[in-house]
């Protein structure tokens, strides 16, 4: 079957990028990031920005009621590729219900501080990149050797990061207890999990999911 389409373009425009996904585009996340200011289990703080300048946003989610001594931190970053825009939903969907109201929410925060970094990879968002960055760098590769990296996306996560955890002689007092680095996949049918490892582990999955997997 043939479909036709016409698109008119803006003066000066010379070219024109069609998305293979649905978008989580940086206007989406500049209204959600509105949404959220002022409510009181809520902080945004810029841990960095991205080679182009744009902002790389954390929000922060706990029960300030609630002392933070004795609370386990979880860590959440999205879609360090661009295109993999179901595990912004996804980040924004937590923040969304952990921020809804509700008594099983509301316990979960008094007792557990956490960080979500929705958008990873801005500059990628903006220029409709499929997995890069401004700079053609796919951050995912980076964290082979994230000390060694000048990436200024991989320097603002790992610093954070780095930040919260402390040192063997000096740890945080709310180091990282689950650390969750979103992707997502397109016409997968099953779930599958990217373990950062020359062999896959004999633990951190159940028996039934590697199964499926391999």
């Amino acid at each position: 079957m043939l479909f036709r389409s016409t698109v008119t373009t803006p003066p000066g425009v010379t070219s024109v990028r069609l998305a293979k996904y649905y978008p989580y585009t940086l206007g989406m996340f500049d209204r959600f990031r509105s949404s959220l200011v002022g409510h009181p289990f809520v902080q945004e703080q810029v841990i960095g920005r991205s080679v182009q300048s744009r902002d790389i946003v954390m929000h922060t989610l706990t029960d300030p009621t609630v002392p933070d001594a004795g609370k386990e931190r979880v860590w959440v970053h999205a879609a360090v590729h661009p295109s993999e825009t179901p595990a912004n939903f996804a980040a924004e969907g937590l923040i969304g219900w952990l921020t809804g109201g509700s008594s099983e929410a509301q316990a979960l925060l008094g007792r557990a501080i956490v960080n979500v970094v929705t958008m990873a990879n801005p500059d990628g968002v903006a220029l409709g990149n499929y997995r890069t960055t401004s700079t053609s760098v796919n951050l995912e590769m980076q964290w082979a050797s994230p000390y060694t990296s000048t990436v200024p996306e991989i320097v603002a996560l790992r610093s954070t990061i780095e930040q919260f955890m402390g040192t063997a002689a000096a740890p945080g007092a709310n180091p990282i207890s689950m650390l969750l680095n979103l992707h997502a996949s397109h016409n997968e049918t099953y779930p599958f999990h990217f373990v950062h490892e020359a062999t896959y582990p004999t633990a951190g999955v159940t028996a039934e999911v590697r199964a499926l997997e391999d």
